[in-house]
């Protein structure tokens, strides 16, 4: 992939120490999101499955005689290394008899690399990357950085965008894809060539589907129309597309392979009986512009239905949580119960620690997030008052709405206001 302004990402850092203590890293994501430029950056050799008039041969040679595809100065770049997977062995044998560090980098936007034979502990550092964050792509300042409150929320100040509402909503348009963010007044036609490539190339080429570009499209823009929704799309998929449900699983799954759409699981916390939480998954896609293209919305459909723009909103929020919380191995997950309480995101980081986390694009509502958050807060102490010394839950770090307001301040009970154009990793 070419990019004609180069960027800084977050992932740079990450994968530059990876590079240091680890034999190999994984990169993965969605197609375009910057994978291979990335990796480009620091390898010294590649093998780039992407090439067709090589790919055959280097399949054929990953068949038959696959250490002399790692011949070559480290670290080495294979691209889209799922065409290959015996691949992923090989090295994993390789780096345990080298026993070096720093030796291969593998991209590709397949997640099912799990079905090989050896996960790969201890020998592949594996991360996810995505479309652009704002501050990536340059709408957010990065006075606050999410990091540092995580680890220290008394260090928040107050804080300023520099992006109005308006930037937010034509960043949602464009979305986060690098190319995109390099010619943005050709960002319509990139988002469609991706989803194009999505629909007629990436998921025929999982299950062999050869026209079944019409439920591909069906299930996105379900997904589009149900973001930030734990409603269930397969009957009403089921019953459009005429497929049974376990063709309809099929697709689904081929999406979230490649990290088109995306399931936000419950919180696994039992701090209510299941009884009376929602165990359903929020429904997502991996950046904002996939939803605006797919549903065919424009400026003005953003600009007079607000439940709308918020649910994009969201999709933004979760892309750019995930890239600002990747060095610290951030997971996320949210809750909802039958009681009406709802919060967008606990993000656990480091393993064990958490922040509650909530996503509202206008001022008006930022009250009720906040309620939001204390109610989830009290409920949780509750639940730790309750258990004693057995609980396995600690209170959260930090509570957070992130808007896509100009100011940034300390809120009501501790609550940190934040606006999305102030945030960075």
């Amino acid at each position: 992939m070419s990019e004609s302004v180069e960027r800084k990402r977050i992932i740079d850092n990450i994968l530059d120490e990876d590079l240091r203590v680890m034999g190999a890293v994984l990169l993965e994501g969605p197609k375009r999101c910057g994978k291979s430029f990335t990796a480009e950056k620091v390898a010294n050799s590649t093998v780039d499955f992407r090439d067709e008039n090589k790919k055959d041969g280097y399949v054929k040679t990953s068949e038959n005689a696959c250490e002399l595809l790692l011949q070559g100065e480290s670290p080495r770049l294979f691209v889209e290394w799922q065409s290959a997977p015996r691949l992923w062995d090989s090295i994993r044998y390789s780096v345990d008899c080298r026993n070096k560090k720093g030796l291969f980098i593998l991209t590709g936007q397949d997640s099912n690399y799990y079905s090989v034979m050896h996960p790969g502990v201890g020998r592949y550092a594996v991360h996810q990357m995505w479309p652009m964050s704002l501050y990536e792509s340059g709408e957010s300042n990065g006075q606050i950085s999410l990091g540092q409150i995580l680890d220290d929320p008394g260090a928040f100040h107050h804080c300023t965008s520099d992006v109005t509402m308006t930037g937010i909503i034509d960043a949602m348009f464009r979305g986060g894809w690098p190319e995109c963010v390099s010619n943005p007044s050709a960002s319509t036609d990139c988002v469609k060539k991706i989803y194009d490539g999505i629909c007629d190339e990436d998921v025929p080429t999982i299950y062999d589907y050869k026209k079944g570009n019409e439920t591909t499209k069906a299930v996105i823009s379900s997904y589009a129309r149900n973001l930030s929704s734990t409603h269930s799309v397969y009957p009403e998929l089921m019953n459009t597309c005429g497929v049974s449900f376990p063709t309809l699983s099929k697709y689904i799954s081929a999406l979230k392979q490649l990290y088109i759409i995306e399931d936000i699981a419950p919180w696994p916390m039992r701090i209510r009986s299941s009884a009376h939480r929602t165990m359903s998954d929020r429904h997502n896609l991996a950046d904002p512009s996939l939803a605006i293209y797919t549903l065919g919305a424009k400026r003005d459909d953003l600009n007079t239905d607000y439940n709308l723009l918020n649910r994009i909103f969201k999709c933004m929020c979760y892309r750019d949580i995930k890239v600002y919380s990747e060095a610290r191995f951030g997971k996320i997950s949210h809750y909802e119960d039958r009681y009406g309480l709802s919060v967008d995101c606990i993000l656990t980081f480091n393993h064990s620690k958490y922040a509650l986390i909530d996503f509202e694009f206008g001022q008006h509502d930022i009250e009720k997030c906040i309620d939001s958050l204390n109610r989830l807060e009290n409920a949780i102490k509750k639940h730790i008052e309750e258990q004693d010394e057995g609980a396995q839950i600690e209170m959260p770090v930090v509570k957070i709405v992130l808007t896509g307001t100009e100011y940034g301040f300390m809120g009501r009970d501790g609550v940190l206001v934040i606006p999305v154009g102030c945030l960075k990793d």
